[in-house]
């Protein structure tokens, strides 16, 4: 086996093995920072590999507080953090929530659930 740079006329036959179970990757979007292809012997694809630039929100607020001050302080936070993050190139933004009001609020906002899979993290 060969790991090599991922060249675009790869793209058609990763198609072809590409499963469906999450939508195909946009190998030409500059926020890739790494991409890999893996070939046999006799140069025939396995598979490939990308690694995307992305973001993940943080949000820390003070529980105590009244129900309607969170809301309107996580909506505020939200917004202002979309502007920079857009402003930063990116085109999406990552959060990882445990409570279910928490998580309703931000679907209010506009989150949605990742259609790419159960999140999973590396620290390197």
């Amino acid at each position: 086996m060969i790991i090599r740079d991922f060249y675009p006329s790869d793209i058609e036959s990763l198609r072809k093995i590409h499963k469906q179970d999450f939508p195909f990757p946009d190998p030409t979007n500059l926020l890739f920072l790494s991409k890999k292809t893996i070939v046999n012997d006799e140069n025939k694809i396995i598979g490939a590999g990308f690694v995307r630039l992305t973001s993940e929100c943080i949000l820390i607020m003070d529980e105590s507080l009244p129900k309607l001050t969170r809301i309107k302080s996580v909506l505020n936070l939200a917004e202002s953090l979309r502007r920079d993050v857009q402003l930063h190139g990116l085109d999406e933004c990552h959060a990882f929530v445990r409570s279910s009001k928490i998580a309703n609020l931000l679907y209010w906002f506009g989150f949605r659930e990742s259609k790419g899979g159960k999140a999973l993290v590396i620290n390197l």
